[in-house]
């Protein structure tokens, strides 16, 4: 009886674990998962201030006119032009505002770049010369009018392209220095043939001087933006200083003999430190730069 006990006890235990063992935990079905949708370009924010650097090259045609004084005779050399280019490099600042569709801004620029240039007339009977111009730094500040374009643009970001103009006020200066030298003398014929040449007198003495000028400025330009907050550009100006007077001073006078007074040159006495040439001076500018903004 025992033995047919313990036999039901073990196929009932053996039916509950195949039971058991038959038994799945339903598992809930995955969740879909939306793909991602990209977030849509912000517009470039063009209605900020920027700062910025920019480098360029300039060049400068500068005409210089001389007036003959009591101890020099400048008529066959009074007026003379030369050019003073080299490279520059420099810094702007700026805002801009966005009106009727129009972008207006201003800005400030200083540019560095020192650069010279001389002019010689040499064995120019009785007077010689070398002066030589010198320019290290000027500073613009100019209004900016622009229009935005569509088109392609590294950051997605709407209107990236900038055409515009420029005009406003530059302020600019040139250092002079130089060295002349006049001479009078007697010629005599010599046989069988040629000349001789007796010095009378002269005048050997350096001379300097400065001009600065507040100008008109014109230009235009592109600006491109290159992300949300970077832009380069690229710009062409020009300046135009009128003809302004000053003086050139004595700083270095030598001597040689006694001018006398019924002299074919017309000078009068020697010259002296401190003595002035009264000169008038006109320049021509233009200026071609590269740059890059950082808008905030």
């Amino acid at each position: 009886m025992l033995r047919h006990s313990i036999s039901a006890s073990v196929f009932f235990l053996s039916a509950a674990f195949a039971n058991a063992a038959d038994y799945r935990v339903p598992v809930p079905a995955p969740t879909p998962i939306p793909p991602p949708v990209a977030a849509p370009a912000q517009p470039f924010n063009w209605e900020r201030c920027y700062v910025g650097v920019q480098v360029g090259h300039k060049d400068i045609r500068n005409d210089l006119t001389m007036h003959s004084t009591e101890f020099v005779n400048l008529m066959r050399v009074n007026k003379h032009s030369t050019n003073i280019q080299g490279p520059n490099i420099g810094a702007q600042v700026g805002c801009n505002k966005l009106m009727d569709g129009l972008l207006i801004g201003f800005e400030i620029e200083g540019v560095f770049g020192p650069k010279a240039s001389t002019f010689c007339g040499v064995n120019i009977d009785p007077v010689s010369f070398c002066m030589k111009y010198e320019k290290d730094r000027e500073f613009f500040g100019s209004a900016r009018v622009g229009k935005l374009f569509d088109g392609f643009s590294f950051c997605n970001c709407g209107p990236s392209l900038l055409v515009y103009s420029k005009f406003g006020l530059g302020y600019t200066s040139t250092s002079l220095t130089g060295s002349m030298s006049q001479l009078s003398y007697n010629s005599h014929p010599l046989n069988p043939g040629g000349t001789e040449y007796t010095p009378i007198w002269a005048n050997n003495f350096d001379v300097s001087g400065k001009r600065s000028f507040l100008s008109p400025l014109l230009g235009f330009g592109v600006e491109y933006a290159i992300d949300s907050d970077w832009t380069v550009r690229g710009e062409f100006a020009g300046m135009y200083s009128a003809s302004k007077g000053g003086n050139l001073t004595v700083t270095r006078a030598e001597t040689y003999g006694v001018v006398p007074p019924n002299d074919a040159t017309q000078v009068r006495r020697h010259v002296a430190v401190g003595d002035v040439i009264s000169a008038k001076m006109r320049e021509i500018e233009t200026k071609v730069s590269l740059g890059v903004n950082r808008l905030f």
